[in-house]
């Protein structure tokens, strides 16, 4: 039997199936997957960590771009409740500045 039947797909069936093609394995099989497996592992933790520090870095960015603004705006003469409508920062943010 090459490939299981369709009714044997379900997702507890398919982890079965994964499981008693591990228990098949060599003890040295066994090692280079469970390497292979935390590398991946490792992988995704650090492409997580990157996408994170990004999200960060990227709001960093934004509020130090709605200052700029809001610091133009203020030397302009604008009325502090509009520049905080407009840039989304607090009156004593925008006060700070």
């Amino acid at each position: 039997m090459k490939r299981k039947p369709l009714f044997l797909n379900a997702p507890e069936l398919t982890t079965f199936f994964e499981l008693a093609s591990y228990a098949k394995l060599t003890p040295e099989e066994r090692d280079m997957y469970r390497t292979a497996q935390q590398r991946a592992w490792d992988n995704y933790s650090i492409l997580e960590y990157a996408k994170k520090e990004v999200r960060e870095e990227e709001r960093f960015r934004a509020v130090a771009e709605k200052k700029e603004i809001a610091k133009k705006l203020k030397i302009k003469g604008l009325d502090f409740k509009v520049i905080a409508e407009a840039t989304g920062l607090s009156l004593e943010e925008i006060i700070a500045l």
